[in-house]
């Protein structure tokens, strides 16, 4: 559809654990791809529960590798253990923290404000996130914050 009306977005793949750094002298030939994909709006949906249960990363890492693409505003979806999908299949008991306040407070440590929102399941939450913190500013080239 997006082709047909010929709408200005740009499909990607990459792995937000690994992003794609800068190359060339002085990253001149490439810019990091958290220089390059760095976005008004970062839509995160159906992710964080494979970033943890399948990676093993904690809350916090995941929070970190979607807010050096933000510039505005993250759009990010929780499921919960209780969801059947998860609660079958991905061996929620091994991650005891893997719950919806701990999500919203890593938000919110990180992120101006945070909003949470239904959806239209009940074992899922969105959360609209401004950011990022007053203060909090990240160095993409470096990785680093200042």
């Amino acid at each position: 559809r997006g082709k047909t009306k010929r709408l200005d977005v740009l499909p990607l793949v990459m792995d937000v654990r690994y992003p794609s750094p800068g190359s060339g002298i002085a990253n001149e030939c490439f810019s990091p791809a958290t220089q390059r994909l760095s976005c008004e709006l970062v839509l995160a949906l159906a992710l964080v529960h494979h970033l943890v249960f399948h990676q093993n990363m904690t809350l916090e890492k995941v929070v970190r590798a979607l807010e050096v693409f933000v510039k505005r505003w993250l759009v990010v979806e929780f499921i919960s253990k209780d969801d059947p999908y998860v609660r079958n299949d991905w061996s929620p008991e091994r991650h005891p923290w893997y719950r919806l306040e701990e999500f919203q407070r890593v938000l919110e440590a990180r992120f101006a404000r945070v909003e949470r929102l239904p959806s239209d399941v009940p074992t899922r939450t969105l959360f609209l996130c401004e950011g990022p913190r007053a203060g909090r500013h990240h160095d993409a080239t470096s990785g680093a914050e200042r």
